[in-house]
């Protein structure tokens, strides 16, 4: 079972000596090349939703967002960045987007201040709002569960990687048959993990 990052890289590793010869034949790193494919997936894939609390306060007009869980408190490393904002959503659930706008990365702003606080419970001084946000997990802190899943396109994406390293390949075939299998795998990974961040979308209700 891959319950930890260390417990995944080996286990890449182990699978691309099976199945590449070129890899045991180059001075690759391993490290870096996990890292580019993570990235990638992590682009593409809607992994999971990060319900972000703002508490309303009176005559503040603008909402700059925190985009990591960097404490200074526990110096710990960052493990999770928050993305694109995906929605906003009062306490009952309900999409307050198109009463706010982005005016710079992570910084939203009312489009009409004076309309929209005060005028409902929920949009008051004091009561919660949230940022739906596309969490990003560091692939060395990631929840256990997820390298199973990330495991068949991470390794087709390495094979990728690997493959168009080697300098002596005498055309791109290999090349392109690899990064076809890693576009499949991607594919079927995006098609397993659901990318809706809500259940029902008419209704608004949050996964």
């Amino acid at each position: 079972m891959l319950v930890s990052y260390e417990a995944f890289r080996l286990r890449v590793i182990a699978n691309l000596k099976v199945r590449s010869a070129n890899y045991v034949n180059t001075d690759c790193d391993i490290r870096t090349i996990i890292a580019t494919v993570y990235d990638e997936l992590q682009n593409e894939i809607l992994f999971s939703v990060y319900k972000q609390e703002h508490i309303l306060v009176k005559d503040q007009k603008d909402i700059t967002l925190v985009n990591d869980n960097h404490s200074e408190e526990s110096g710990l490393p960052v493990s999770e960045m928050y993305r694109d904002v995906l929605d906003i959503v009062d306490e009952n659930d309900v999409s307050i987007l198109d009463l706010l706008h982005e005016t710079s990365y992570s910084v939203w702003r009312w489009n009409n201040y004076s309309q929209c606080m005060g005028n409902s419970v929920s949009l008051s001084d004091g009561r919660p709002i949230y940022f739906l946000r596309k969490r990003v997990h560091s692939i060395e802190t990631l929840p256990p569960e997820y390298y199973a899943k990330i495991l068949t396109a991470m390794l087709e994406g390495v094979m990728y990687y690997v493959e168009s390293a080697i300098p002596s390949q005498p055309d791109t075939a290999v090349a392109n048959w690899s990064y076809k299998r890693y576009y499949n795998a991607r594919e079927a990974l995006k098609n397993e993990m659901s990318q809706k961040v809500f259940a029902h979308e008419k209704e608004k209700k949050w996964l």
